[in-house]
């Protein structure tokens, strides 16, 4: 009996992929987590990796780009440590006022041979001198309309020729969204999960006035709420109308 022959290699992945699959996704959730040493942090990145939307949308933006990253209110540094599983090639930097989330998000890196870089620092105060792709996730609510301005002229200085800004927030709008969104944050707040509470959502409108002044262009604008029931939305903007490492 002639043997059959042996089923073909199977494809190399795509060099960015825009959705991971559900066992992937989790298994690089539970690489991530596992790097956390309190347990409540283990298991907030487990769960959050999986559940928000935002790190396959922002990673599969970023993925591959050489150009620094540089993510404002970053946390116990989830964002950094995706982008890492992601294949970012760039250096990975996260700023957050919060001294413990800092010292968590250190203390998970002491393991990696590259690690991010994490500063601990208010936002409204001068940032790291890195000039590349800006993050600020779900960051602008916190703030009045003034201190946003200040935080998004700052944010335009620090992108790159060919870099982006990636803003994920909660849109003002007149829906059950976000009534959800502006309820949850609340709750976050008094729970102390969050050290501040909800204080104005912007308008897409204004963002975009506002960064057409810093010399940034909206390149796309989608809702980013896929399984829950908040109010989120993913703004691109670029400096200059060329893609970096093919950035879409």
């Amino acid at each position: 009996m002639t043997p059959l022959p042996p089923a073909p290699a199977p494809a190399p992945p795509t060099h960015v992929a825009r959705r991971m699959d559900a066992q992937p996704l989790k298994l690089v959730a539970r690489t991530i987590s596992g790097r956390y040493g309190k347990p409540f942090d283990r298991h907030f990145a487990y769960w959050k990796v999986q559940m928000d939307p935002l790190y396959q949308g922002v990673g599969g933006l970023l993925a591959g780009s050489s150009l620094p990253v540089l993510d404002v209110g970053c946390g116990t540094g989830l964002l950094c440590f995706y982008l890492l599983e992601q294949g970012v090639l760039g250096p990975l930097h996260g700023l957050d006022f919060d001294p413990q989330k800092i010292a968590a998000a250190r203390k998970a890196a002491e393991a990696l041979s590259n690690p991010p870089v994490f500063h601990q620092g208010d936002a409204r105060d001068p940032w790291p001198d890195i000039s590349g792709h800006v993050c600020l996730l779900d960051v602008l609510h916190y703030l009045p309309p003034d201190a946003q301005a200040s935080l998004l002229t700052s944010a335009a200085r620090h992108v790159a020729p060919g870099g982006r800004l990636v803003i994920r927030t909660g849109l003002k709008a007149e829906n059950w969204r976000y009534r959800v969104t502006l309820m949850t944050d609340r709750l976050m707040n008094r729970l102390k999960l969050m050290k501040s509470p909800p204080v104005s959502y912007p308008e897409q409108g204004a963002l975009e006035t506002m960064l057409n002044g810093a010399g940034l262009q909206l390149i796309t604008a989608r809702p980013l709420n896929e399984g829950t029931p908040f109010n989120n939305h993913l703004l691109i903007f670029g400096r200059g109308t060329s893609l970096e490492s093919n950035l879409a």
